[in-house]
């Protein structure tokens, strides 16, 4: 794994580095190559914030979990983040028919530029930037439970507009499409 690291309100060193490159080890058997890992540690009052991002080629897997101990926190975030791998894995070889030999990186790339977070505006507190590919409404939900939100916005492979998808409360889900 190809691991970036960043601290926010915390120096990382390098006892810390060595901790998550032993626990994120443990994910490695289920990639052929190489993946990008972002990695954020910060402290928030008494605890340590640990963020974990995973960009696989067509999909984006998070963990975050807090803890006053570091080990504790990190052990939940891989817990988290083996739990999606596998489910994502899952539900890809149902989706292309059982096929067993099916790797995470053959699926097409979806291009995160990266997050920029800006805090200037009362009611903007976080901004996410991120460009898309065109996609069904059935990869959309594969990707919206892979990432953990309530909703998921895309651009639809059938129209070439960008649309919303949500969970709805009382299940299942939405989807938001713009007028013509």
């Amino acid at each position: 794994m190809l691991i970036n690291y960043t601290g926010k309100n915390i120096q990382v060193t390098d006892e810390m580095r060595g901790l998550v490159e032993g626990q994120l080890s443990k994910l490695d058997k289920f990639f052929d190559k190489e993946v990008r890992c972002n990695v954020t540690l910060s402290k928030f009052k008494n605890d340590l914030v640990v963020e974990i991002n995973i960009n696989v080629p067509g999909s984006f897997i998070r963990a975050e979990e807090n803890d006053p101990d570091l080990r504790t926190a990190l052990d939940r975030a891989i817990d988290v983040l083996t739990r999606q791998v596998r489910r994502h894995k899952g539900k890809l070889q149902k989706r292309f028919k059982g096929n067993k030999s099916i790797k995470l990186e053959n699926i097409p790339d979806f291009d995160y530029t990266g997050l920029n977070i800006t805090e200037e505006d009362d009611k903007i507190i976080k901004t996410k930037t991120f460009s898309t590919r065109p996609m069904d409404e059935d990869e959309a939900i594969l990707q919206l439970e892979l990432i953990g939100h309530n909703f998921y916005a895309f651009t639809n492979s059938a129209t070439n507009k960008v649309n919303v998808l949500y969970k709805r409360k009382n299940g299942g889900y939405g989807l938001l499409t713009p007028e013509d």
